[in-house]
């Protein structure tokens, strides 16, 4: 459904089909997306040379503000959702748990090394932009050291959950 409402926009996957019911025939048909994930970009050439950090950076900055301005949170902001093309245009997918601002949820979503602290926190959490911008400042770190800022702690979603927990 959120994509319906993006479809148009350079940089977020397009929509080309779709199902969905209660069965097992739901379905999607996306774009092709040319390229690799953000994550194997980091992997390969981390860190980025500067001046590809800040156009890839500026460029995935717009695809999220693109979408807040839209109304819509992703809420699963990570490197394996971006697609780079040859070009180093960044193209935003997976939008599979993506809220509608202001949307209430029962529980939290996502990935929990990129999930943002009140996302966990909080018992019923509003869906807001900034849930989107903490995740985002984790993948410029990412791109900018060519590492995850994390990387020396145990971040298995019980570790991150029961850390938040005792620290709020």
């Amino acid at each position: 459904r959120h994509l319906s409402v993006l479809d148009g926009k350079k940089g977020i996957v397009r929509l080309l089909d779709s199902k969905y019911d209660n069965t097992d025939n739901s379905f999607l048909v996306l774009d092709f997306l040319e390229g690799v994930s953000l994550d194997r970009v980091r992997e390969r050439c981390a860190p980025l040379d500067m001046d590809e950090a800040r156009l890839l950076l500026l460029r995935l900055v717009h695809l999220f503000s693109y979408c807040h301005q839209m109304g819509i949170v992703h809420n699963d902001a990570k490197p394996t959702n971006v697609m780079i093309s040859p070009d180093l245009s960044p193209r935003l997918f997976d939008f599979g748990i993506s809220r509608e601002i202001g949307d209430t949820v029962e529980h939290f979503e996502g990935s929990a090394i990129y999930m943002p602290p009140e996302k966990i926190i909080d018992t019923r959490p509003g869906i807001l932009p900034s849930l989107d911008v903490y995740p985002l400042g984790i993948i410029i770190c990412e791109i900018l050291s060519g590492k995850y800022p994390y990387q020396d702690i145990d971040l298995t979603t019980a570790s991150v959950i029961a850390l938040l927990k005792i620290h709020s």
